[in-house]
């Protein structure tokens, strides 16, 4: 088959589930009234469908073929999935404590894959130009990070365990996100892939910052909210990351 057919043919796919689901998500806000005092968990559906919308991203990161950027990028990004992926079954399975953990392995990796040619890059002139953006991206990951950590987080978090594993999953995060902010300097990938990862992994950050606001929300219609949004930021995080490892000049 055609890659690109094969391509439009998944996506198409996953945006129907997409469509289904955040419906689905959504749906849970008006089943809450005046005596609702639990959170409504996703439908059992609604989790089958989000499990299958991470394999098919798994899928376009593994059949690449002759349209991959390069070996090295195509090896990376398959592992990469295959964590995140994991990562997802986790949390469908229940397992919350195990799914962060496998998606800060995931992050890790993921930071690894977008960091190709940043060694070549370090030791280049171009580096020293570009120490104005690459400071202030820093700088501004921080600051954010510090304001979530500080006000949103650390004032709905008793447990000094959790409060560390949310402090170190965030760093790995914003590393991640640098990275990908930089990948678009360092000129390993085609303009239009780095692009897709810069875009892709931003969107990881607001969907990961859902689930985390998620998980320590007292009120039931935040926490609905919240829970809701995730999949709004991660579905489009997940096509445009896995599908960054197309060198779409081999493909037309």
């Amino acid at each position: 088959m055609n890659i690109k057919r094969k391509n439009l043919i998944i996506i198409g796919i996953m945006f129907i589930l997409f469509g289904s689901y955040v419906s689905l998500d959504w749906s849970r806000l008006f089943l809450i009234n005046s005596n609702t005092i639990r959170y409504i968990d996703s439908f059992r559906v609604v989790k089958f469908l989000k499990l299958t919308v991470s394999f098919l991203c798994l899928l376009l990161a593994f059949t690449t073929y002759n349209c991959s950027i390069t070996k090295t990028d195509s090896k990376r990004i398959r592992v990469a999935f295959i964590a995140i992926f994991l990562g997802d079954l986790s949390f469908t399975t229940g397992h919350t404590t195990l799914g962060i953990v496998t998606f800060a392995i995931g992050q890790l990796l993921i930071s690894f894959r977008n960091s190709n040619g940043i060694k070549k890059y370090f030791n280049s002139k171009s580096f020293l130009k570009d120490k104005l953006y690459i400071s202030i991206i820093l700088i501004t990951l921080l600051i954010i990070d510090i304001f979530l950590l500080k006000i949103v987080f650390y004032s709905n978090i008793d447990n000094q365990m959790v409060m560390w594993g949310f402090t170190l999953y965030s760093l790995v995060l914003c590393l991640s996100v640098f990275i990908s902010w930089l990948s678009i300097k360092i000129g390993y990938f085609p303009k239009v892939n780095s692009i897709m990862i810069l875009v892709g992994m931003s969107f990881f950050f607001l969907c990961d910052f859902t689930v985390g606001y998620g998980i320590l929300a007292d009120n039931i219609i935040f926490k609905e909210i919240a829970t809701s949004s995730t999949w709004i930021f991660y579905t489009p995080a997940l096509i445009l990351l896995s599908t960054s490892s197309y060198d779409y000049n081999k493909c037309k």
